[in-house]
């Protein structure tokens, strides 16, 4: 679980350890997901389209 408090990013694990995550690491891990996104979303839509399965107008 994590928890995006004030005080910033926190990582809860199962056995109760806590682990403040750094502002660099939460910025590395936001800027892999824009990128995750931003190559792999696109022809995702275009494949659900192509098959039909979401329409357009």
């Amino acid at each position: 679980m994590c928890d995006a408090s004030r005080e910033g990013l926190r990582l809860h694990y199962p056995g109760g350890d806590v682990e403040h995550v750094t502002p660099q690491l939460r910025q590395d891990v936001h800027d892999g997901i824009a990128q995750s996104l931003t190559r792999d979303w696109p022809p995702y839509i275009q494949g659900l389209i192509d098959s039909g399965a979401l329409q357009t107008r």
